[in-house]
């Protein structure tokens, strides 16, 4: 910035090295650098700042690190900026509503959660932190989705459930779209077996091992026989459950099982485990399809839930884009 002094007027004598300024013009002078000042630091303060929510700020390195998660996920495929920006936002949005609801979200879910990623890729959590360093994405910026979206699943069960109202018309209804009569209706009861791979933490030399078990097993005949070379594994019980009882991902996970087939290895409380699938029968059940039923209304009423609660905190919030 160039500063150009005003030329004093002729009649006016320059004062000598050894005079002092008057207060005003010391007044003056301060403010002048002050503003100079002021302005010149501005551009680097809030050339990073992109987007501010409720007083909030999203950052350029923000938005860098999501558009290169989304890319990661997204097989290599690159997201538009809009995309990565509107995740962003409605993220900010989800936490504050938490906050409001005084909903706290602990390191140790955000943990959880994180390690389950690294479960499904078949990765340690140390070996997801570095793939997504190599990739250039900073492993909070998955860390801060997460904790978003475990905040916005309180906040939808706490705000959502209270409109939920699922008539006996409504499953009779949803079974006669799935072709089921509502009086003659069966459910499926699973019997399957727990086996533990214990371990103190995380291990990725144990979850090794546990997938090599896993693999050893080849029925549920004898499974005590079958892990006693295994070193610390064992049967820990055996379960029944109707699948009117059980979440829909898992449902869906034991329908495409066979018997004496397992599922995948899991991080659990006493180390990894995995289930054996025994045997699968269906039952008359009528009230068990019922609850079924209902359970997949009520999933779809919380997530109509959830979309009407995100676009009504989007209209209540100040958005400041500082990108238009």
């Amino acid at each position: 910035m160039t500063i150009v002094m005003a030329r004093q007027p002729a009649s006016v004598k320059p004062r000598s090295n050894g005079d002092m300024s008057s207060p005003l013009e010391s007044l003056v002078l301060a403010g002048v650098v002050f503003v100079c000042l002021l302005l010149c630091a501005t551009p680097s303060v809030a050339q990073g700042i992109v987007v501010v929510v409720n007083g909030q700020l999203i950052t350029q390195n923000d938005v860098t690190n999501r558009l290169r998660l989304l890319a990661l996920t997204n097989g290599g495929k690159a997201a538009p900026r809009e995309t990565a920006l509107d995740e962003l936002i409605d993220e900010r949005l989800k936490l504050q509503e938490a906050r409001k609801l005084r909903i706290t979200i602990d390191e140790s879910q955000v943990d959880r959660a994180f390690a389950s990623i690294a479960e499904r890729t078949k990765l340690s959590v140390d070996q997801l932190r570095q793939a997504l360093k190599s990739r250039g994405v900073n492993p909070s910026t998955l860390r801060d989705r997460l904790r978003g979206d475990i905040a916005w699943q309180l906040v939808v069960q706490q705000r959502g459930q209270r409109a939920i109202n699922i008539r006996d018309q409504d499953i009779v209804d949803a079974l006669k779209k799935r072709g089921q009569d509502p009086e003659n209706i069966r459910s499926v009861e699973y019997t399957m077996a727990q086996i533990v791979v214990f371990s103190k933490g995380e291990s990725p030399a144990r979850r090794k091992e546990a997938d090599a078990i896993r693999a050893s097993v080849k029925s549920c005949d004898n499974l005590a026989e079958q892990l006693r070379r295994a070193r610390e594994a064992a049967v820990r019980s055996t379960i029944r459950r109707s699948s009117a009882d059980l979440p829909p991902p898992i449902r869906l996970v034991l329908e495409k099982t066979p018997i004496n087939g397992s599922t995948e290895v899991q991080t659990s409380p006493l180390g990894y485990e995995f289930y054996m699938l025994c045997d699968k029968q269906e039952i008359p059940g009528r009230d068990a399809a019922q609850a079924q039923i209902r359970s997949e209304l009520v999933e779809l009423e919380l997530e109509q839930a959830s979309r009407r609660l995100l676009r009504d905190a989007r209209q209540a919030a100040v958005i400041d884009n500082r990108e238009k």
